[in-house]
């Protein structure tokens, strides 16, 4: 797994340096963004041999985009007890709440993608057999 944290640390590390390096001046960096970034990274790469492209991939910017939503919605007393409302009244999930939505957009995408992950490795089960997480527990 070593390397898989190098890259994935390494690529982050070059990114930043390449904006901090452009910016010609003063530059404001938000630290969490970019751990954010590498953490989801390294997840995707030992977790299930998938490749977020250091937070930029289409897959990273959405959960990212429904992660800081739902982030940034804090967390009141209502907000602390809603999944337990959520599970005893199913129905309330379709109500426009941003809360509920964004939960909803890191769920769908992250269905879409375990979904596209499957028939990826139904398709070539040898492909990362014993290089991430999801292949080592299905041997």
């Amino acid at each position: 797994m070593h390397e898989d944290v190098k890259v994935s640390t390494d690529g982050v590390v070059a990114r930043l340096l390449n904006r901090l390096n452009s910016s010609n001046g003063d530059i404001t960096v938000h630290i969490r963004e970019w751990t954010s970034k590498v953490t989801l990274d390294i997840i995707g790469r030992i977790g299930f041999g998938h490749n977020f492209d250091y937070g930029e991939s289409a897959d990273a910017q959405k959960i990212t985009h429904a992660w800081d939503q739902s982030v940034s919605l804090g967390m009141t007393r209502a907000r602390r007890i809603a999944p337990t409302i959520l599970r005893t009244f199913p129905i309330l999930i379709s109500l426009p709440i941003p809360a509920i939505q964004a939960q909803g957009a890191i769920k769908l995408t992250v269905k879409e993608l375990a979904e596209e992950l499957y028939v990826k490795a139904s398709a070539n089960p040898e492909l990362n057999k014993g290089r991430d997480l999801l292949s080592t527990l299905s041997e």
